[in-house]
């Protein structure tokens, strides 16, 4: 989880200028981006205290992920036994989904962390409501203010919170001996926790109910305009479509067991397996297959819960095989799921581009080498590894969206490390981290690069590139398995700027002639580094 020098990407730059107005524009505004209320606010407090780096930004995300694997093993054992949370918890180590979401600064790795937290409190619940003697539990208030804070955080927590309470309160309909008067004694806990969590959750809502209700409608209302399957959204969650199939299989093993137990003791996580999708499915908001694998991953450990107890229930039919094989068996899939998926060590591993889609699934098409790459890249490419590992460049501009896998592009080539300048309108705001701005009177020193590359007209050279790699002499046809992907990384947008002539007059006055000047790139040698040649010949 490089969590450092990737630099931020896409969604993540929603936030920062979320947050630009200040906690009362914060706890007033839906962006219609997406980014809710909770993540520009937590941001907000982590920027004020801590500075506005990468460990601020993406805080939200790094340590709720962490949470969400140390305690997918003690819930899982809680509810389903050891061995199912063994190898549950081994397959969210793995899982690229979650872990692309563990260092990407959006609020859903949080939102599967408390929707796991809501699952174990219900789960609780239900089984000391289910005895036969003794008082009924309390919720607490812990479990209201956990029921607001979901649909708070993302309003897709809604189709994870609303089935596993209709689970909670139908198994306490089915425990054993279960009266009329006692179902009612221990439902009414749960309807109460329930609505007061709405109310908390709608008071919250209320300063922006006006920016939330128009991106509810357009997310209702607008239809995505390619196509995908559920095989597509599967492929994300284990990094290929037959891996999630694999899991699926386990997975609907381990749910004969949960139905098969007296009194469907642990039927629940069904409901909070199974809710989410069948929410989406339902729903169908606008979106592609990045979005709506994002909005089912509450439904993960769940999902993976049931992987575990399924193979547990495949080994313990096998004679001679006992626990130790299902740890093994479960250890197997997960490192077959890591070293084959796209955090694998065949992996391209372009560091400051970590965050990009294409590390949550790889598409070859991208990793192939484009004959147009400037000569200047090709040239960098043959150098000692430990020459490439010690330099530097600065790219200009920064690029905000897909037109990003450019660089990355560049860099799988070249290997060194890269900075980037935002130009006017990329960024909400230039945070510390791999940034350069040249409105700060050092910049050149604190970046201490190499190579400051300025590339001319970005939006020419992005769809010259774009052209080979759908056209017919790249490197198509697509698998099947790929082509909803590409698809959607056809249509790029994003703001491509230009450098403006009073910039590139200015870095010529302080820098001198540029080593490269074409129509594409003017190259600068930047002073300090002696062991960086001031030729490429």
């Amino acid at each position: 989880m490089d969590v450092g020098p990737a630099l931020l990407f896409g969604d993540e730059l929603h936030s920062l200028g979320d947050m630009q107005g200040g906690y009362a524009h914060i706890l007033s505004h839906f962006s219609p981006t997406g980014g809710g209320l909770a993540l520009p606010l937590i941001q907000r407090v982590l920027l004020d205290l801590f500075g506005d780096g990468h460990w601020s930004i993406r805080a939200p995300a790094w340590l709720a992920g962490l949470a969400l694997l140390f305690l997918s093993f003690p819930i899982g054992r809680r509810h389903l036994g050891e061995s199912a949370a063994g190898v549950a918890t081994a397959l969210v180590a793995v899982a690229p989904l979650l872990v692309f979401y563990s260092h990407f600064a959006r609020i859903y790795s949080l939102a599967a962390l408390l929707c796991l937290l809501l699952y174990d409190r219900l789960a609780r619940y239900v089984r000391g409501a289910n005895q036969r003697e003794g008082p009924q539990p309390r919720t607490g208030l812990g479990l209201v203010l956990m029921t607001a804070a979901l649909p708070w955080a993302h309003p897709t927590a809604l189709g994870f919170v609303l089935p596993v309470y209709a689970g909670a309160l139908l198994m306490c309909a089915l425990g054993s001996e279960r009266s009329p008067s006692r179902f009612v004694q221990a439902a009414r806990p749960l309807t109460r926790a329930l609505a007061f969590g709405g109310l908390i959750c709608g008071l919250a809502y209320w300063p922006a109910r006006e920016s939330l209700l128009a991106f509810l409608g357009e997310k209702t209302r607008a239809e995505y305009y390619g196509d995908f399957s559920v095989l597509d959204v599967a492929s994300l969650i284990a990094g290929s479509r037959s891996a999630t199939i694999a899991l699926a299989i386990l997975a609907a093993a381990g749910a004969i067991a949960v139905l098969r137990k007296p009194g469907h003791r642990h039927a629940l996580v069904l409901f909070a397996a199974l809710g989410p999708p069948l929410a989406i499915a339902l729903i169908r908001p606008y979106g592609d297959a990045y979005a709506y694998a994002r909005y089912v991953m509450p439904s993960l450990v769940p999902f993976f819960l049931l992987v575990g107890l399924g193979l547990s229930r495949l080994v313990e039919a096998i004679p001679g095989l006992g626990s130790r094989s299902i740890a093994l068996l479960g250890g197997g899939v997960a490192l077959a799921i890591g070293l084959t998926g796209p955090l694998g060590p065949g992996a391209p591993r372009p560091p400051e581009h970590a965050n990009t889609y294409l590390s949550m699934l790889g598409l070859p098409a991208f990793d192939a080498v484009w004959p147009g790459t400037p000569s200047f890249y090709r040239t960098l490419g043959p150098r000692s590894q430990a020459e490439q590992t010690g330099l530097r460049l600065i790219e200009v501009p920064a690029l905000t969206t897909r037109t990003r896998h450019l660089y990355r592009h560049y860099q799988i080539q070249h290997g060194a490390s890269s900075l980037v300048v935002p130009l006017p309108g990329e960024f909400p705001r230039v945070s510390s981290g791999p940034y350069v701005s040249f409105q700060r009177p050092n910049w050149q020193e604190g970046a201490q690069a190499d190579y400051l590359v300025v590339h001319l007209d970005v939006a020419r050279e992005i769809a010259d590139y774009w052209r080979w790699l759908y056209g017919p002499d790249g490197p198509g046809p697509f698998a099947a398995q790929e082509a909803s992907f590409m698809e959607r990384h056809r249509v790029y947008g994003g703001l491509l700027p230009r450098p403006d002539p009073a910039t590139l007059a200015a870095l010529r006055a302080r820098l001198g002639e540029p080593l490269i000047d074409d129509e594409r790139l003017r190259v600068w040698k930047l002073p300090g580094n002696p062991g960086t040649p001031d030729s490429l010949d």
